[in-house]
C-alpha cells in the first residue's frame, strides 16, 4: 500500500535545462531591484575602488594576483577574487553595475552546483535504499532545496554587497567540486572526475579559505550514499589529494597570520570573552535561529549578542544547541540519513568562523552562504516524504512550500534595499541593533560624505541619546555645528576626548582651534594625545598634524609628521599614486627652494608612493 502510494505520488518533472532555467530565475529575483546600485562604504572602497592591483590585468602581471602580500595590513589570501574583479575593471572601469554581472553569473553557478550534487547524491542514497523516497521524489528534494537557497535572505550580503564576491566565487567552485567528488565515485570511475574534483577544489580555497573543510564534506557525503565498506575505501585517493590541498593550503594561512602577527598592527579587542564551547553555542543558536528568522541579519551582527555570563538564558540555550547538533548528527548517521546529511550541511562550513572567528566577528550572515543549505534540505525532504506517506498532504505541502519561498523573497528583496548606498546600509543596522552605536557611526559618516549634513546631524544626535559620552558621534555632530553653534560644537568634541581611542576626535578639535586661530593649541592637543595613548596617528592625522606644525610655525616637527605619513601610506598602499600635497606644503613651508624642488622632482619622478617614501626618507 505504501509503495502504491508513493508511486502515485511521484511527480513529474521538467527536463533538466528546465529545472536549471527555474534556478537561475530564483537565482536572479531577489537582486531585480539591485542593479543600480553603486559601492558602499564596507570593504568596497579599500578592497575594489582604492586596489591599485585591479587595474592591472595582464598575462605579465598575472603571478602578482597569487602573490601573498596584497594587503600588508590583513592576513587575507584570495586572489581569485582580486582577479575577477580586475576583469570588471577591464570591462567596466568602475561602473559598480558591470561589477554586479558577474556577481550575479557566480550566485547562479553556487544554485546550479548544490543542486546538481544534491541530486546526484540524493539518487545515490536512494539507490543504497537510504533515503525512503523514490528517484523522483529524490531528484524533487533536490530542486526544491536548490530554489529556497537561492531565495534565502542570508544571500543577499554576500550577492548584492559587491566585496561578497569571495562567497560567491568559492560556493561556486567548492559545489563543482563535491559534484565531481560524487560523480567519481558512485560507478564512473573516469579519471577525469578525480581531477575535475582536485581542480575545482583548488579554485574553491584561492577564493575563500571556508573550503578548507571540503574533505569532511565529501567523507560524509560518501559515508551516507554508499553501501559497501570496500567502495569507501577505494574512495581513499580522493581523500588524500584533497585533504593534501586543504592542508598545504591552511600552511599559507597560518603563515600569513605568523607574519601579521610579527607587524605592529593593531587588533581589535573582541568583545566576547567567555569558553570557546559556550561562544560555539551561541553562535550555533543564533545561527541556526537566522536560517529561519532573517529578519536580524544586517551588515554586521554585533558580538554583544553572545553574552560570556555562564547563566544567562542565550548560553543555555546555546549549550543546548550545541549537545543536541553533535548528538544528533552521531544518531543520524545511524539511524536517519537524510537527518545526518541536513546536520553535516549546516555543522561543517560553519566550523572555522566558529573554531577562528576572523577580526572577531563571531556573528556574519555571509557565514551562512553554504551552511543554510542544511536547514533548507531538511525542510524540503520532509515535506517531500510526509507527501509520499501522506499523499492527501500533496495540497497543503505545495500551499506551505509557496508561502515560505514567498516569505524568503520579500525578506531578501527587503534586505537588497539596504546596500543602495552606505548610508541605506547602515541605516539597516540601526533598525535591526538600535544599541549599537558602530552603526550611528558609520551611517553617520556616510551621510557626511554624500553631504546629507541635516540627515547626519539626525544620526549622531540618536546616536548620543543610547551613549551621551560616545567619542565618534560626539565629534560628529559638533564638526557638523561648528558654523551655526561654535560653542556647543567644541564642548562636543571635548567630551569625546577622554573615550578617543584613535585620535579621530583629538584630530577635528585640533583642526577646530586652528581655524579659529589657534593652531599651537591645536598641536598640543594632538601632542597630548600621544603622549597619553600607545597607537600612533593614521596618515591622514599625521598630515593633519604637519599641517597644524606648519600654522604654529614649527617646520621640523611638520616634515617629520609628513613623512611618517607618506611612509605608512606606502605601507599600505605601496602602488598608489603618489600624494604629495602635504609633503609639497611643508617643504615650501621651510623656505629652502632648493629642497622644495627635490621634492617636486621626487613627487613628479616617482609613479608609486612607496618609491616617494624611499626616496625622501633620507632627506
Amino acid at each position: 500500500m505504501i509503495e502504491r502510494s508513493a508511486t502515485s505520488s511521484a511527480p513529474r518533472l521538467p527536463a533538466l535545462w528546465r529545472q536549471l532555467l527555474v534556478l537561475a530565475a530564483c537565482a536572479l529575483l531577489p537582486q531585480l531591484g539591485s542593479f543600480g546600485y553603486g559601492f558602499v562604504d564596507y570593504d568596497d572602497s579599500v578592497g575594489i575602488v582604492q586596489l591599485q592591483q585591479i587595474r592591472t590585468l595582464s598575462f605579465a602581471q598575472l603571478p602578482r594576483f597569487f602573490a601573498l602580500e596584497v594587503y600588508p595590513w590583513l592576513p587575507e589570501y584570495m586572489p581569485l577574487k582580486n582577479l575577477s574583479y580586475a576583469l570588471d575593471y577591464a570591462c567596466f572601469g568602475l561602473w559598480a553595475p558591470g561589477y554586479r554581472l558577474q556577481q550575479q553569473l557566480w550566485y547562479t553557478l553556487s544554485v546550479w552546483g548544490l543542486f546538481l550534487w544534491l541530486r546526484a547524491l540524493l539518487s545515490a542514497m536512494q539507490r543504497a535504499e537510504w533515503l525512503k523516497l523514490t528517484g523522483n521524489q529524490a531528484e524533487l528534494v533536490a530542486l526544491l532545496t536548490a530554489a529556497l537557497f537561492a531565495l534565502h535572505p542570508a544571500h543577499v550580503e554576500s550577492v548584492t554587497w559587491i566585496s561578497g564576491r569571495k562567497d560567491v566565487l568559492s560556493g561556486a567552485f567548492g559545489f563543482m567540486a563535491l559534484f565531481a567528488g560524487q560523480a567519481w565515485g558512485q560507478g564512473e570511475r573516469a579519471w577525469r572526475w578525480f581531477w575535475a574534483c582536485l581542480a575545482t577544489s583548488a579554485l574553491a580555497l584561492l577564493s575563500k579559505p571556508t573550503w578548507l573543510v571540503l574533505p569532511l564534506l565529501l567523507l560524509v557525503a560518501d559515508v551516507l550514499s554508499i553501501a559497501a565498506p570496500r567502495s569507501l575505501r577505494e574512495r581513499a585517493p580522493l581523500y588524500a589529494a584533497v585533504g593534501s590541498l586543504c592542508t598545504a593550503f591552511a600552511f599559507v594561512y597560518f603563515r600569513l597570520v605568523r607574519d601579521y602577527t610579527s607587524l605592529d598592527v593593531q587588533l581589535e579587542a573582541s568583545v566576547f570573552q567567555g569558553p570557546g564551547i559556550l561562544r560555539w553555542g551561541q553562535q550555533l543558536c543564533l545561527y541556526f535561529a537566522l536560517c529561519f528568522m532573517p529578519g536580524g541579519l544586517a551588515p554586521r551582527i554585533p558580538s554583544q549578542l553572545l553574552d560570556a555570563a555562564f547563566p544567562s538564558l542565550s548560553a543555555i540555550w546555546g549549550l543546548i544547541v550545541l549537545s543536541f547538533s553533535l548528538g544528533g548528527l552521531g544518531f543520524a548517521l545511524v539511524r536517519r540519513h537524510a537527518l545526518a546529511l541536513a546536520l553535516a550541511l549546516f555543522l561543517i562550513p560553519l566550523a572555522p568562523p566558529l573554531i577562528s572567528a576572523p577580526w572577531g566577528q563571531y556573528l556574519a550572515g555571509r557565514y551562512l552562504f553554504v551552511s543554510v543549505a542544511g536547514p533548507l534540505f531538511l525542510l524540503a525532504w520532509a515535506g517531500v516524504w510526509l507527501v509520499r506517506e501522506r499523499p492527501h498532504f500533496r495540497g497543503p505541502a505545495w500551499a506551505a512550500f509557496g508561502l515560505l519561498s514567498l516569505s524568503l523573497l520579500v525578506g531578501a528583496l527587503d534586505y537588497a534595499r539596504s546596500f543602495e548606498d552606505s548610508v541605506a546600509l547602515w541605516s539597516r543596522g540601526i533598525d535591526a541593533y538600535p544599541q549599537e552605536t558602530e552603526n550611528y557611526e558609520r551611517a553617520g559618516k556616510a551621510a557626511v560624505h554624500a553631504q546629507r549634513l541635516p540627515l547626519a546631524a539626525t544620526i549622531y544626535a540618536a546616536c548620543l541619546n543610547v551613549d551621551a559620552d560616545q567619542p565618534v558621534c560626539n565629534t560628529g555632530l559638533g564638526a557638523l555645528l561648528v558654523a551655526t553653534e561654535p560653542a556647543r560644537a567644541e564642548q562636543l568634541m571635548r567630551r569625546a576626548l577622554p573615550r578617543d581611542q584613535n585620535g579621530s576626535a583629538h584630530t577635528a578639535l585640533a583642526l577646530y582651534l586652528a581655524r579659529r586661530g589657534d593652531p599651537g593649541a591645536g598641536l598640543s592637543v594632538l601632542e597630548g594625545y600621544l603622549q597619553a595613548h600607545a597607537r600612533a596617528l593614521t596618515p591622514d592625522q599625521l598630515n593633519a598634524y604637519a599641517h597644524l606644525a606648519v600654522l604654529a610655525a614649527q617646520p621640523a616637527k611638520a616634515w617629520k609628521a609628513a613623512l611618517e605619513a607618506a611612509r605608512l601610506h606606502a605601507a599600505r598602499f605601496p602602488a598608489a599614486p603618489p600624494a604629495g600635497d602635504t609633503l609639497l606644503e611643508v617643504a615650501r613651508a621651510r623656505g629652502d627652494p632648493r629642497f622644495t624642488e627635490q621634492v617636486q622632482s621626487v613627487l613628479s619622478s616617482c609613479q608609486r608612493m612607496d618609491c616617494v617614501a624611499q626616496a625622501l626618507a633620507t632627506r
